[in-house]
């Protein structure tokens, strides 16, 4: 599950060459609904063209958007807490 930073940190001008290639390895991503709300809330407060163009291509193409159940809460605990929030 990608956190909503990734997709940031692609629509940036010219992204992190790392997290560009880790995505262009990948065939499909997932996301929370809660990152979908979040990047939608920023591009709401600071909209952005070449933003919202990325956020969109990337919903569309290769993406499945999952809702945050309670399994799926606990299971990122336990991911932040082995990592740390790193990444």
């Amino acid at each position: 599950m990608v956190d909503t930073n990734v997709i940031s940190e692609l629509s940036r001008p010219r992204p992190d060459a790392r997290v560009a290639a880790w995505m262009s390895a990948r065939e499909t991503i997932a996301l929370s609904a809660v990152s979908v709300e979040e990047a939608e809330f920023g591009l709401v407060v600071r909209p952005k063209e070449s933003v919202r163009r990325v956020f969109e291509e990337i919903l569309r193409g290769c993406c499945v958007v999952y809702p945050v159940t309670f399994e799926i809460a606990r299971a990122l605990v336990s991911c932040v807490a082995v990592y740390g929030g790193v990444g």
